[in-house]
């Protein structure tokens, strides 16, 4: 998989949005790249983890690595 932005960018704006089915179902479609459903809860991959903070408060947002980021694209739905 070859991605467009340096490894550096990618780590410091991408993030993982954590939550239930209802926040999932809130989260606008355009801030998702990719997502995966776990057993109980979802995994949202987000471009911008800052923005994603500000706009779900609710919802726990970490930093995504590497693995994290490829993991989603890979075995990740995408909307």
């Amino acid at each position: 998989m070859i991605f467009s932005k340096p490894k550096d960018e990618l780590l410091e704006n991408y993030g993982i949005v954590k939550c239930g089915a209802a926040q999932f179902d809130a989260l606008d479609q355009q801030d998702v790249i990719a997502y995966r459903k776990q057993d109980y809860e979802w995994q949202v991959l987000v471009s911008d983890r800052q923005r994603a903070e500000k706009k779900y408060p609710k919802a726990v947002v970490i930093p995504a690595t590497i693995d994290e980021i490829m993991l989603l694209y890979v075995k990740g739905e995408v909307i």
